[in-house]
């Protein structure tokens, strides 16, 4: 389905050592959902408040201790694939990881290396410590043409080599699923207009989901180049429930990645359906 009405760019970094430059690859929706974007857009009254956070700001605004805060949110981490780096975590085992599609599948609908065993995932769980890479042993995607498709199948559920060291997994619950006005914790890997480009931060920001369109969600959670893959969460007795997948922006004009505000939101897609029996297949999985 050809593009109308906005730019909606999706959230990844192409990284070329020692430069970086982001790329905006679009999906597409249906034209109904258009319509409806382009009412809430006059109805929007959210400003644009930029509400991201570094590890070490959260403990200290919060009063933690920056282990601890580690601790909490070590299931966020970068997963590199070919030339392309987007956020991913760790879900319900230590040895999955659910991340975007297009991490792995280009504009053309090929994927971005012959091999996805040479893909690897990039964690690391204390302040001082090296990150670590866990390698790839099989990936599971919602579509192999991530421009192409909807926003909806832009999933991938990875199942890695090796378990990740002292993490701690994103559990899933059925009482933590996206919906408007849902307060949710969003954690990413890197953003690319972020905090320090030579070695970008992850971050956490406190937000919600604005709105429902078909099957996608709109939040103004901010983001940047890097973010695609990354996690809209609920917090419940101090441990994180995935809800949802950040996997393109809407932004006008193109590639403007800024808060949200009238012109630019980020699309979140919910965890179920087939999704959903991916995470369980690979958590299984031997």
């Amino acid at each position: 389905m050809e593009r109308t009405i906005f730019n909606l760019a999706f959230y990844l970094f192409f990284v070329s050592q020692p430069s970086w430059s982001v790329v905006g690859c679009p999906g597409s929706i249906h034209q109904d959902a258009l319509s409806r974007l382009k009412e809430v857009e006059k109805a929007s009254i959210v400003g644009p408040v930029d509400n991201r956070m570094t590890y070490e700001t959260y403990a200290t605004k919060y009063g933690q201790s920056l282990s601890k805060v580690y601790s909490k949110f070590s299931a966020a981490g970068r997963m590199y694939c070919g030339d392309a780096m987007g956020s991913g975590q760790v879900t319900v085992s230590a040895n999955v990881v659910t991340a975007s599609a297009h991490n792995f599948y280009d504009d053309n609908c090929k994927p971005r290396v012959s091999d996805f065993t040479k893909c690897f995932f990039l964690g690391v769980s204390e302040p001082s410590t090296v990150p670590v890479k866990y390698f790839v042993k099989s990936v599971e995607v919602g579509t192999t043409c991530p421009r192409d498709d909807p926003y909806i199948f832009d999933w991938a559920v990875v199942k890695l080599e090796r378990v990740v060291e002292g993490v701690r997994p994103l559990k899933i619950d059925s009482n933590c699923v996206l919906a408007p006005g849902l307060n949710g914790l969003h954690l990413a890997a890197t953003h690319n207009n972020f905090g320090d480009q030579r070695n970008p931060p992850r971050t956490v920001g406190y937000c919600q989901v604005m709105e429902a369109v078909n099957a996608i969600y709109r939040t103004n959670c901010s983001a940047g180049g890097g973010a695609s893959g990354s996690a809209i969460t609920c917090e419940k007795r101090d441990s994180l429930f995935l809800s949802g997948l950040m996997v393109a922006a809407q932004t006008n004009p193109a590639a403007d990645y800024k808060p949200y505000s009238h012109q630019n939101s980020n699309i979140v897609i919910p965890v179920n359906g087939n999704f959903l029996k991916a995470i369980e297949v690979a958590v299984l999985a031997k």
